[in-house]
């Protein structure tokens, strides 16, 4: 074909490609189809028409494109705002009867709590305490029945309010994988002890002022834990009536539904706990403004939760039929030179993590068993409070990075981790690379393991919540700095600066894509923490014919053996995302692989049926 007789053929065609890529809405399947077409007709004109000028012209439009596929991409929050506005009311649109069969549980709980109390006048007792019940009688006498709002300052009050309402609905939300039946305990729970709370207040004539204190923020607080019970209850229907899936695909839907609705609680809870924490104890407000306050909220939730779900079902009914469709993403390791996308990322974690399971579990068992050992046996050299919380729903969780109290903790908290890293980092290696590529690790990485790891737990010297912040900012970072590490043969402080070059723009979507693990993780550690199994601990050490000291080891051990078993197996997960993900990085910002591959067009190639050599 004359050159002339290739450009009239393939004019507008190409003209419609520079016209695509210069709009500002871009799909990525058609840049795919695009990276095709384009280099397809370069390597033509590479081949028949080398000195011409169409191969110039084919080749600005390559690189336009190459430059466009390898352009640091911004967040696009026209997707955090389409969870909102779509995906979100979807779901709860999907779960409306689990919904409604959470409320109706949780009313019936209310009621059953202020029964109760109405025919057992110590009922409260049992429910809320015997030190409770006191200190509020106190306050009521000191004519401030609401003072228990006013005991700490605001920030403190905010940030412990939300951490524990989470924790609480989190819980609510994990216990459907008992087919439903933990979260109707949890709701029923919550309910009783609500009822009880409030009848305790109607008792003494004191109706007004507790509803207009409590509900300022329990119209959004309550509510919420109303909609994780649903979200518990869709993960225990799913177990239970998976339909036409198997088994384990059904609680991977549902699993996924509630999921993305306790994502969309995570702001109420922390707006509910800003108005307890700041507003609340101000109880000489005037009345209309409080009244105001829990109608805008019981009215937010019933409007966006219950009605708007509808109103978005009846518009764009397709979109009921999209979060169906299992993907087939896990089934195979995922790519490591190309770049991956957010979905692809995680299903290719799951995977390997799959694949590596029974040596990732010895890991973490020859691990955290004799360090579980040391400190159920030798308590009190770490630990100076162990014994009077292990039994209390958060708090044993917290101790173990108490290093203020004991630096001792730091010390095995530190070569813990640092031999985690080591080895998991190794075993991804083995996984993923290819035998005869294969090279055993050296003291260098050993050596950045510790140092991460020293990072990783310095940050607990300070208050924890400002801990937590910092390390879900900074971990990625420190896990991709490990892999850049061993990747280029750098020292940690190198690959650090080398990483945050990779990230550039790309931070925000890492960002989000480890909150994805991190909800994971967040489910695991609550799934292990002892306000789970808090009761069973009870349990045993009542009907434990030993002596007290015996007892105490003996749950000492199975709470440091949980809380390790859970940070590190916490950890693998997230080294094993990271590593994914640095690849996925590398190539979005050396694109190496492509460039490999761009070489290779024109030296062997199919092109129109015919086989070319260059």
């Amino acid at each position: 074909m004359k050159e002339s007789g290739f450009i009239k053929h393939n004019i507008e065609k190409w003209k419609t490609y520079e016209e695509d890529l210069k709009s500002n809405k871009k799909e990525p399947s058609k840049i795919s189809r695009l990276f095709i077409q384009i280099t397809d007709d370069l390597a033509f004109a590479q081949t028949f028409y080398k000195s011409r000028s169409v191969r110039v012209y084919l080749n600005g439009i390559a690189q336009l494109l190459f430059n466009d596929i390898n352009n640091t991409r911004k967040i696009k929050w026209q997707h955090f705002a389409e969870f909102w506005k779509t995906e979100l009311p979807v779901v709860m649109y999907k779960i409306r009867y689990e919904l409604l069969f959470s409320f109706l549980i949780f009313s019936l709980s209310i009621a059953i709590g202020i029964i109760s109390s109405v025919h057992e006048p110590d009922f409260a007792y049992s429910i809320l305490g015997d030190k409770y019940i006191e200190m509020t009688k106190t306050n009521i006498a000191n004519d401030d029945p609401m003072a228990v709002y006013k005991t700490q300052n605001e920030v403190d009050m905010f940030l412990g309010i939300t951490l524990n309402n989470i924790r609480v609905a989190f819980i609510t939300f994990i216990l459907g994988l008992f087919f439903g039946f933990g979260t109707l305990l949890s709701l029923l729970q919550n309910g009783i002890m609500l009822g009880t709370f409030q009848y305790f207040f109607i008792e003494r004539d004191l109706f007004r002022e507790s509803f207009l204190t409590i509900w300022q923020h329990g119209s959004l607080e309550i509510s919420a834990i109303v909609i994780a019970g649903a979200a518990g209850f869709t993960i225990g229907r799913g177990l239970i009536l998976p339909g036409s899936y198997t088994r384990s695909q059904s609680l991977r839907l549902s699993a996924r539904r509630g999921l993305k609705v306790m994502l969309g609680l995570v702001p109420v809870f922390i707006f509910a706990a800003f108005i307890e924490g700041f507003f609340t104890r101000h109880t000489e407000v005037a009345d209309p403004v409080r009244i105001f306050v829990i109608l805008a909220s019981f009215g937010f939730i019933l409007s966006y939760f219950v009605v708007y779900p509808h109103r978005v079902a009846k518009r764009k009914p397709e979109k009921l039929e999209v979060d169906e469709k299992l993907n087939s993403t896990i089934s195979e390791l995922p790519d490591l030179s190309s770049i991956q996308s957010g979905e692809m990322l995680f299903g290719g974690t799951l995977k390997i993590l799959k694949n590596g399971s029974g040596k990732v579990l010895k890991l973490i068992l020859f691990i955290s068993v004799p360090t579980a050992i040391i400190l159920s046996l030798f308590t009190n050299f770490f630990f100076h409070d162990i014994n009077t919380s292990i039994l209390n729903e958060y708090r044993p969780m917290l101790i173990f990075f108490k290093y203020q109290e004991n630096i001792k903790l730091f010390a095995v908290n530190t070569f813990t981790i640092s031999l985690l890293l080591y080895f998991v980092y190794s075993l991804f290696n083995k996984i993923t690379t290819p035998k005869e590529q294969y090279e055993a690790f050296g003291i260098k990485f050993l050596a950045s393991s510790t140092i991460c790891s020293i990072v990783f737990n310095a940050v607990f010297f300070l208050p924890f919540i400002f801990s937590i912040l910092l390390l879900i900012i900074a971990m990625p970072v420190l896990l991709l700095s490990l892999k850049f590490s061993l990747y280029y043969n750098e020292g940690i402080l190198n690959s650090i600066t080398g990483i945050i070059r990779f990230l550039n723009r790309n931070f925000g979507n890492l960002l989000l894509l480890n909150i994805k693990f991190g909800s994971l993780i967040t489910l695991l550690m609550l799934l292990l923490s002892p306000g789970t199994y808090s009761r069973l601990l009870q349990f045993i050490k009542w009907n434990l014919w030993l002596e007290d000291q015996y007892i105490d080891t003996a749950l000492n051990f199975i709470v440091c053996f949980l809380f390790y078993f859970g940070i590190l197996f916490s950890l693998s997960i997230l080294v094993i995302a990271n590593s994914l993900i640095f690849y996925s990085l590398k190539e979005r910002q050396t694109a190496e692989n492509l460039i490999a591959r761009i070489d290779q067009i024109g030296i062997k190639k199919t092109i129109r049926g015919y086989e070319i050599e260059n």
